[in-house]
């Protein structure tokens, strides 16, 4: 009886220390968007490459068919460019902050189309279902496999000040 209470135990130390490290990994930091897309951006620069680019937040209450970018993210229904025909190499998608997100977001990858998801430093990232899924602040993600997830460390992936500062430069441009 001893034997089988001590190799219960050790089953369940055992089980607790592998949850324990697979939740303390760390993520390959996301870089900077310009090494991701370029510097041949056209006037709108970054923004461009966003279907929603927001300095603050972002609530999504209806389904959106695109990227997106922003400071704080609320999400209330799920996002993911949705194109099928091979035209799109690579959905970025940056998230600073999120504050809720939908488990059916992003569109599964192939062999054509790869995702970036980039999150900020404060989000809590956990390999879940014994490695097969990744969760962001405890919800589960569908289509986002743990190879896809990269997070800010020192530096934010966008730097959402400087380029709206920019933006508003080029306003003042257009508008005269």
């Amino acid at each position: 009886m001893e034997k089988k209470l001590f190799i219960l135990l050790l089953f369940f130390l055992f089980n607790f220390e592998t949850d324990v490290l697979a939740n303390q990994l760390s993520y390959p930091e996301g870089g900077d968007v310009y090494s991701d897309v370029g510097d041949n951006l056209g006037e709108l620069g970054i923004a461009s490459r966003f279907h929603i680019f927001a300095e603050n937040s972002v609530e999504v209450n209806a389904h959106v068919n695109g990227n997106i970018a922003s400071n704080h993210f609320f999400a209330n229904s799920n996002f993911g460019t949705d194109i099928r025909e091979g035209i799109l190499k690579q959905e970025i998608v940056y998230l600073n902050k999120i504050h809720s997100i939908v488990s059916s977001s992003f569109v599964e990858e192939t062999n054509q189309r790869s995702t970036k998801f980039v999150v900020g430093k404060d989000n809590v990232i956990d390999i879940i279902d014994n490695g097969r899924a990744v969760s962001i602040n405890g919800i589960k993600l569908d289509h986002v496999s743990k190879t896809s997830i990269y997070q800010d460390r020192d530096n934010n992936y966008i730097n959402f000040k400087h380029e709206f500062n920019e933006l508003e430069k080029k306003q003042l441009i257009f508008l005269c």
